[in-house]
């Protein structure tokens, strides 16, 4: 009896010697610790967000979008889709808290619904000399017709 309560003491003082120790590989973290220095560095780290990376591009860059330009260079179609839809042409200020902001002069290019307001806003600015620029901001409205 005293033999194997003296044997189980040993085993379970002696545990933590042969458990993985930080700067071994096994010691828990050994998945990221590519080199087995114990600490997680830059390039370890960024092995590790791989598969998140991965799964973020398959998300965010969906298949039925291969082959297709990004949406900020799509631009504006070149005509009409349907007979509901229109062209932009520049017309006065009307109804400016129903306008949608342009990013581009659209004027000519496609648009829907027919009635549809827009405004482009841009920055005018003249050098008035010394490296010094008079700016105003100006609006051109356009109707979907």
């Amino acid at each position: 009896m005293k033999t194997t309560l003296l044997l189980l003491s040993v085993i379970m003082a002696s545990a933590p010697a042969f458990a993985a120790q930080p700067g071994q590989c096994g010691a828990g973290f050994d998945t990221w610790d590519l080199n087995c220095d114990g600490k997680i560095d830059g390039d370890e780290a960024s092995a590790s967000m791989q598969p998140f990376y991965d799964q973020q591009k398959r998300v965010s860059r969906p298949a039925h979008r291969e082959g297709l330009p990004p949406p900020s260079e799509a631009g504006y179609p070149s005509h009409p889709k349907n007979p509901e839809s229109g062209a932009w042409e520049k017309t006065n200020y009307v109804y400016g808290m129903s306008a949608v902001l342009l990013r581009n002069s659209p004027e000519g290019f496609a648009c829907a619904p027919i009635g549809a307001f827009g405004a482009h806003q841009y920055e005018d600015c003249q050098h008035v000399g010394n490296g010094d620029y008079d700016c105003e901001m100006v609006y051109d409205y356009y109707e979907c017709k």
